[in-house]
């Protein structure tokens, strides 16, 4: 497959929409009109697969929730909304991608605390460090827009606010917290003291073009020239799991 993972504009409204909608017919989703995903469609995060749209997930930021004592604030919270998947992609590992991608957003923007309402993936969710919560940890004007017919449950996930992906280059053995600040892993590398060829900057050129031994990356823009299997692009490119380049 040829896979890309991004934030969506304006003019993947529909596609997120037709994508969401077996899922709202199910129940597993609540109902969105179209009109919807048109007005939010910038909140969402896709995956593409061979150009199409295989996984959706959007994100709304909150305000301050309390601790489970309902007493002290906790910084910076956001919901997880609207996780979905196709058919036909399903088991070929585009949920834990699209999640992945937009929880390494928020861990660095800080938004250390995430909570989301589920009706039957909790475990699913689980996996990624969700646990059940209790729904006062929702402001208050979350909490009275929730479905108590649905039989939803809130989950939480709370992060250290300087949680960022490992970085590992193997032929050097230099290993380094990633820094968002850098802007792309190659300009990373060059931080900690890799040397990287490089021309473009860009995604055109393929000189940066370095072998991924272990985890995920997101393109900032599509390349214009396509790496071989199991390579990625530094100049483009940014972590969203831990990783191993053979650097």
């Amino acid at each position: 497959m040829d896979v890309t993972v991004r934030k969506a504009d304006p003019a993947d409204a529909d596609g997120i929409y037709e994508l969401s909608l077996p899922f709202i017919e199910s129940g597993i989703l609540i109902v969105r009109d179209r009109a919807f995903y048109a007005a939010n469609a910038m909140d969402f995060s896709i995956v593409e697969a061979d150009r199409r749209i295989a996984a959706c997930a959007g994100v709304r930021l909150l305000g301050p929730t309390a601790d489970t004592s309902g007493t002290a604030p906790c910084f910076k919270t956001a919901e997880i909304f609207n996780v979905a998947v196709g058919k036909e992609w399903q088991d070929r590992g585009l949920g834990r991608l699209i999640m992945l991608y937009v929880l390494g957003g928020l861990t660095a923007q800080q938004f250390n605390d995430v909570l989301l309402l589920t009706k039957t993936t909790a475990g699913w969710f689980g996996r990624f460090g969700f646990v059940q919560a209790d729904p006062r940890l929702l402001p208050p004007d979350r909490l009275a827009a929730m479905d108590a017919e649905r039989g939803s449950i809130v989950m939480r996930r709370c992060a250290p606010r300087s949680a960022h992906p490992a970085v590992r280059f193997s032929r050097s053995g230099t290993e380094r917290e990633w820094n968002p600040a850098s802007g792309s892993l190659l300009s990373f590398a060059e931080d900690t003291g890799v040397t990287v060829d490089s021309l473009c900057w860009a995604g055109i050129c393929g000189a940066c073009e370095s072998v991924l031994r272990h985890g995920t990356v997101s393109y900032q823009v599509w390349p214009e020239c396509d790496p071989r299997r199991g390579e990625v692009l530094l100049c483009i490119a940014e972590p969203i799991t831990d990783l191993v380049i053979d650097r």
